[in-house]
């Protein structure tokens, strides 16, 4: 009835809901509308995108959890990819306009 490992709040658990009672980032919300937008404006769905594992804005850095737990990536992915894995890279390069291709989209 227990998971595997304790520690891993995203581990399966019955009768537990995952969405409310765990650590999952809010923001994940918001990349379907990130998401919605670049495609709205010209975004290929195709379109892969290189994931480097976290993003520094001013001071802060911003991370994908793949990098937070074991410093890899996810890699190239598309806009179906980067949903399915909620790549935070992905959602904040689109968001902030970092390949060339898109910065005239989203201006």
């Amino acid at each position: 009835m227990f998971p595997e490992n304790e520690d891993d709040q995203l581990a399966p658990r019955p009768l537990y809901n995952i969405a409310t009672q765990t650590a999952v980032q809010p923001g994940s919300v918001f990349k379907m509308v990130t998401a919605l937008a670049a495609l709205e404006n010209g975004l290929s769905p195709t379109k892969k995108i290189r994931d480097m594992g976290f993003v520094e804005i001013g001071t802060k850095s911003f991370n994908c959890l793949v990098w937070t737990q074991s410093r890899s990536t996810h890699g190239y992915e598309n806009v179906y990819e980067a949903l399915r894995d909620s790549c935070n890279y992905y959602f904040y390069t689109l968001a902030l306009g970092k390949i060339k291709e898109l910065m005239n989209l989203l201006a």
